[in-house]
């Protein structure tokens, strides 16, 4: 067994420094160890800083973002303040100016207030005056109406007047329709003249036949007279014989002389029958013509014609409440009539009214007259219309004065009433509902006003279209001499038709 060497010093030494090295290893390993667990810590602590910044640094990117956009609209805003700014400091300059206008106004306004002061002064002096002028007026006034006293007594004179107007006008319908009567006689006399005149024909005949015979006896008388002369001469040898046909001449000659009486006699009463034919032709053509050219008194004129027919409700009513089943037809007929009668119609047209106007047939321009045809077409169409609405005379008129450019000579106005509607109004009368009366008399007013002023003004020949008015069944004497007057102021002429 091998024995171990006691240590020398030298081993111990060294064994010292081995352990003493060691140690320090050691320290430098637990130093390091411990640093690195620092380390470590710190790494970890670092790597959760890192997450925790990126996190921080994400939602700081999300918060610029946001912030990114707020300034965007931040900065829009602030533009959007520029031009608001921009516009307010060009609104401040206006109002700057305006304001100096205003204090120049205010100023030029408290001058004018010094000079309304003095005109105040002024006029309080003139309210002095006015006063007196009020209180003499106020004596004036008294006297005025004492005055108004005496002329409300003339009103209830001249009211009475007008009723006695209305009787006569009334005597003046009998008479019309004793003119009626009379011109039925007239042409019951025209029937006795041509019956007349026939026999007169025939007696002209009768006595140019006579004058055949009486030319033929002539003739005969002659050629005895030749034979006579013959025989003169034959027998002029013996004496007993010549006084004999002496005898004989003498008669013959008294014969034709008779003859020849009678034949004068004859030619003169031939020469009177025909010129009392001709002056009954004559007076049977001017009666014809008198009765062709006349319609209850209207003279039948007119080539180029409009007929405006009222067709508003009251048209087939005698009143509000009665309705009257054949006043339509004798306007459809009576329209008819007037077409027929015109000797000179070239062209026509019918415009209905009523609430507003309208074309009683498919033109709305001149329609040539064709005497079969244009009768029936305005007997149907006719026939076919509803009377209804109220009355607006002012827009029938304004549309049949549209052909006055197109030639219209005579318009034929048919209408039972006074307008009720239409233009003519102020504002003031309409928001005050006036009466129907005013109403009325305010339209009627004016649609002749206008027809003198603006439709049927002279034009340059100084002519004007032709009114003749037709008034169906009127009751009210205010209608007639509404429509008596228009026509008169437009050349025209007026008749009434009482109810049947």
């Amino acid at each position: 067994m091998r024995r171990h060497k006691p240590p020398t010093l030298v081993s111990m030494w060294m064994l010292d420094v081995f352990c003493c090295a060691l140690g320090c290893v050691t320290l430098l390993w637990l130093l390091k160890t411990r640093e690195a667990g620092i380390t470590s810590d710190e790494a970890l602590n670092a790597n959760s800083s890192l997450m925790q910044t990126r996190e921080e640094l994400e939602e700081t990117k999300k918060q610029s973002a946001l912030r990114l956009a707020d300034a965007e609209r931040l900065l829009a805003e602030l533009n959007s303040t520029k031009s608001l700014l921009a516009l307010a400091r060009s609104e401040r300059d206006d109002l700057a100016k305006s304001i100096a206008l205003v204090r120049g106004e205010r100023d030029k306004t408290a001058t004018e207030l010094a000079l309304m002061v003095g005109e105040r002064d002024k006029n309080a002096k003139d309210l002095a005056l006015v006063t007196d002028d009020r209180n003499k007026n106020a004596k004036n006034l008294a006297l005025i109406e004492q005055e108004l006293a005496k002329t409300k007594n003339d009103l209830k004179l001249a009211l009475a007047k007008a009723d006695d107007l209305d009787k006569t006008l009334k005597g003046l319908n009998s008479k019309l329709t004793a003119t009626d009567a009379e011109l039925a006689k007239k042409r019951g006399e025209m029937e006795t003249i041509n019956k007349q005149l026939d026999a007169a024909k025939k007696q002209a005949s009768e006595l140019e036949t006579l004058v055949r015979d009486k030319d033929k006896m002539r003739t005969d008388a002659e050629s005895k007279l030749k034979a006579s002369e013959t025989r003169l001469d034959a027998m002029s040898r013996t004496a007993t014989d010549a006084t004999k046909l002496q005898a004989k001449l003498d008669a013959l000659e008294l014969t034709l002389k008779a003859q020849k009486t009678q034949l004068d006699e004859a030619n003169v009463t031939i020469v009177d029958l025909q010129g009392t034919k001709a002056k009954l032709a004559d007076k049977v053509n001017q009666l014809r013509i008198e009765s062709d050219n006349k319609f209850a008194g209207i003279a039948l004129t007119g080539k180029n014609v409009v007929f405006l027919v009222d067709m508003s409700g009251s048209m087939d009513r005698v009143d509000e409440n009665t309705l009257e089943p054949t006043k339509w037809p004798t306007v459809r007929d009576t329209v008819c009539k007037l077409l027929v009668s015109l000797p000179d119609i070239e062209h026509f047209q019918v415009i209905m009214f009523s609430s507003k106007a309208s074309f009683l047939l498919s033109e709305t321009d001149w329609i040539k007259y064709d005497k079969t045809k244009s009768i029936e077409q305005i007997r149907t169409a006719m026939s076919n219309v509803k009377p209804t609405g109220d009355t607006n005379m002012y827009t029938g008129l304004e549309e049949a004065f549209r052909f006055r450019a197109k030639g219209l000579d005579t318009l034929y106005l048919i209408s039972d009433g006074l307008p009720t509607s239409g233009p003519g109004l102020t504002a003031a009368q309409e928001r005050q509902g006036i009466s129907d009366t005013d109403r009325t008399n305010i339209l009627s007013r004016h649609v002749r006003r206008v027809l003198l002023t603006e439709w049927n003004k002279p034009d340059a020949q100084k002519q004007r279209v032709r009114i003749n008015s037709v008034g169906f069944f009127y009751e009210s004497p205010d209608v007639g001499a509404f429509l008596w007057s228009l026509s008169r102021e437009n050349d025209g002429s007026f008749v009434g038709m009482s109810r049947p």
